[in-house]
C-alpha cells in the first residue's frame, strides 16, 4: 500500500476527512422519524474548517492503490480497505457501531455479469 510523505500527523488527516464523510452520511436518512441533524453547531463547523485538500488526497490515494486490487467484495483487498477504515475511525477515538462491537456491518453478498448477446 501507498503511503503519503508528510509530516502531518496520521489524526491531523485523518480527523477531516472521517467528520466530512460524516456528516454527509448524516444527510441519508433511514427514512425513521428521528429529528434532523443541526449541521450549524459549533462543533459541525470547526470540522468543517479542518477539512483539508491533502488529508482527502491521502485517502483517496490509499484506497485507490493498486496493492488493494479494487477492493471487490469478499477479496482480500476489499479487507485491506475494510481494515483501514477501522483503522482510521479508531485512531479518531470514534466509537464502533458496528455487529459485535464492530465497525463492521454485514451486507448480503450479491453478484452480478454482463452476458453479452451472441
Amino acid at each position: 500500500m501507498s503511503r503519503c510523505r508528510s509530516r502531518r500527523s496520521y489524526s491531523e488527516i485523518a480527523t477531516p476527512v472521517i467528520l466530512s464523510s460524516m456528516l454527509a452520511l448524516a444527510g441519508c436518512g433511514g427514512g425513521g422519524e428521528e429529528a434532523p441533524v443541526a449541521l450549524d453547531t459549533p462543533e459541525v463547523q470547526a470540522a468543517l474548517a479542518a477539512i483539508r485538500p491533502e488529508g482527502v488526497e491521502h485517502h483517496m490515494r490509499v484506497l485507490a492503490d493498486d496493492s488493494l486490487e479494487g477492493r471487490a467484495p469478499g477479496t482480500r483487498g476489499f479487507e485491506m480497505g475494510s481494515a483501514y477504515a477501522e483503522v482510521t475511525l479508531a485512531a479518531l477515538g470514534l466509537e464502533p457501531a458496528g455487529v459485535d462491537g464492530t465497525y463492521r456491518q454485514p451486507v448480503p453478498l450479491r453478484e452480478s455479469m454482463v452476458v453479452e448477446d451472441a
